[in-house]
């Protein structure tokens, strides 16, 4: 290849470069300014601006001088000078925002977490007292002053860590403490100071909570919300109480709007609800005609799934008459062969549900899987040891398992949302394990159909907002899969 050509495709080839990085930039700088202004956008990109402020800033002025110049017909030469400059100064960006980030580490962590947190304000205090931590930290550095940089960087970690916590307590707690403090302007703390402490005390034990495990929200949240409503609860009675002493209502209107609300409960579910003593006969009607009503529902889904297994039965029937030529009355032994086993199941899970008292256990036909949900088997706080109070019910799940013999079983164990996802996940499966340890000592069961699994906290079946769903959610489920 010819010297010359070599040279003219040498320039279009540095041309084209200097094009494209104009198109990246969007803007309309002059080709003399392509190269320093790449190296600018590498020193954006390793946050310049952040970690070697005054080298970038050095930079940015030859940078913009050189534009100016340029805008102005400027000298040539300076143009160059300044560009120099400007790439030389960005170069050295790049290497002491590489240095810096080694160096500060934690503490640039700790500002990438307040950030994520929604931290980052111009009136958050922690968030300005940080960032002028952090300058001074790297300020140090741009001088190759390392010995000074350690008090700056831990200072600017401390409050970055502190703005970040702060931040996430305003997400967790602003609703609460605003109904706190409503409640208290309305005095309700005379008229229902039960109700304002518990959403005081509930409110500072989900800060405290914080503390020890800022990035574990879930039983903070559910403090927080708890607190909210008891502060709602006592504004609700002091606006109440508020309305008595000005006599716009009386304590028997009063009364009746609650009267109202539970009678209307009942008439949807078809039960008269009477006040003779006050709400608790009520409430126990109510409870009464809520568990029949649960109660029934749980049979529908059985006669449902019988149903729909017996219409599958006869489909393949269908299927096996319409294919065997005079095979007609094998098929219909077969059929009624099938109609009788399923009836003997059927007869079975009547069985064993029958072994159960409520307060036990619970019987439920799920799709093909037979589950015994042990409601009468509770752990302590972290504790994976089984009480000699749980022999009895647990005697009874042995000889549950023992009418469905050669029936692979699973022992799952779940936990509530409190506490931190990876230890309820072993929680719930060193419980599951202690479960199964005690039904293989009965012998009714071979050990290679039982087998165990932890779910944590991922298959919850009530809210983990009270107190009674999160007991709800604590628990173990046997789950049998026979051959229907």
């Amino acid at each position: 290849m010819r010297p010359q050509f070599t040279a003219l495709l040498r320039s279009l080839l540095v041309c084209l470069c200097l094009l494209f990085a104009q198109a990246a930039t969007g803007n309309s700088l002059d080709p003399r300014l392509g190269r320093a202004d790449v190296a600018r956008q590498r020193a954006d990109a390793a946050e310049g601006a952040l970690l070697a402020p005054g080298v970038y800033k050095r930079g940015m002025d030859a940078f913009n001088r050189a534009k100016e110049l340029v805008g102005d017909e400027g000298n040539p030469e300076k143009i160059r000078e300044s560009l120099m400059i400007a790439i030389d100064r960005f170069a050295e960006v790049e290497e002491l925002s590489l240095r810096a980030r080694e160096v500060l580490v934690d503490a640039l962590a700790a500002r990438r977490d307040a950030e994520s947190a929604g931290a980052k304000s111009p009136d958050s205090r922690l968030w300005k007292e940080g960032e002028n931590q952090l300058r001074a930290a790297v300020m140090r550095l741009e001088r190759n002053r390392e010995a000074d940089v350690i008090k700056p960087a831990d200072k600017a970690e401390t409050a970055f860590r502190a703005a970040e916590l702060a931040a996430i307590e305003s997400t967790l707690f602003a609703e609460a403490d605003k109904q706190i403090a409503f409640a208290l302007d309305m005095d309700a703390d005379d008229v229902a100071p039960k109700g304002v402490a518990e959403a005081q005390r509930l409110i500072a034990a989900a800060r405290t909570r914080l503390i020890q495990d800022r990035y574990d929200t879930d039983e903070p949240r559910d403090h927080a919300t708890l607190a909210t409503h008891h502060a709602l609860r006592a504004q609700y009675i002091a606006r109440a109480m508020r309305a008595l002493d000005r006599e716009d209502i009386t304590p028997e209107d009063f009364v009746g709007t609650w009267e109202k609300e539970l009678t209307h409960i009942g008439e949807l579910m078809g039960v008269n609800v009477y006040f003779d003593d006050g709400p608790g006969e009520a409430g126990t009607q109510l409870s009464s005609a809520v568990a029949d009503l649960l109660l029934a529902r749980n049979r529908l889904e059985d006669q449902v799934s019988e149903q729909q297994r017996y219409s599958m039965t006869l489909q393949q029937e269908i299927e096996t008459l319409q294919t065997e030529l005079g095979g007609q009355s094998k098929a219909r032994a077969r059929l009624q062969a099938e109609l009788e086993r399923q009836e003997r199941m059927k007869e079975k899970v009547r069985r064993v549900a029958g072994m159960f008292k409520a307060n036990e256990a619970q019987v439920l036909r799920v799709q093909d899987r037979l589950v015994l949900r042990m409601i009468g088997v509770s752990f302590g706080s972290g504790s994976t040891t089984l009480e000699a109070r749980h022999n009895t019910l647990l005697g009874k799940v042995r000889t549950a398992l023992a009418e469905f013999p050669d029936t692979p079983v699973i022992v799952e164990g779940h936990t509530d949302s409190h506490g931190a996802d990876n230890t309820n996940l072993e929680l719930s499966r060193k419980r599951a394990e202690s479960v199964m340890q005690y039904l293989l000592k009965g012998g009714t069961i071979a050990r290679e159909l039982l087998t165990t699994v932890g779910y944590g906290e991922t298959q919850p079946i009530a809210s983990n907002e009270s107190a009674e769903g999160r007991q709800k959610n604590r628990r173990i489920d046997v789950v049998l899969y026979p051959q229907w």
